[in-house]
């Protein structure tokens, strides 16, 4: 799986470092020349078209209770409170993800603020 990085947050780590290197020796002009290019070449990089994800847990729909599928009719998304979605059996399944917002399903209770 790919990882993507802020892209101003690593022109600026960049920028850091090029704040610390000392200009009194040839090896020094020659980093700093490196440095550049990499601000150069990272700057040029296309973006990606990424979304952060959103983390959540299936409640109960009352409360902030996790859902337990023995008390509860439908599981309800922590994230947009809407149910989950219908198993064209009669009833919601609690998916690992939820269908309306896209929230991810791997909180605790005590983990959503």
């Amino acid at each position: 799986m790919s990882e993507y990085i802020d892209r101003e947050a690593a022109i600026s780590a960049i920028r850091g470092e090029l704040e610390k290197e000392n200009l009194s020796n040839a090896a020094s002009h020659y980093a700093r020349q490196g440095m550049g290019t990499a601000i150069s070449v990272v700057s040029k990089l296309p973006a990606a078209d990424v979304a952060p994800v959103v983390h959540a847990y299936w409640t109960d729909g009352n409360s902030t209770k996790r859902y337990d599928p023995k008390t509860d009719i439908y599981p309800y998304c922590s994230n947009c409170r809407k149910p989950s979605a219908y198993d064209c059996g009669g009833g919601h399944v609690a998916t690992p993800g939820c269908p309306w917002c896209h929230a991810v399903m791997d909180l605790q209770e005590a983990d959503h603020a």
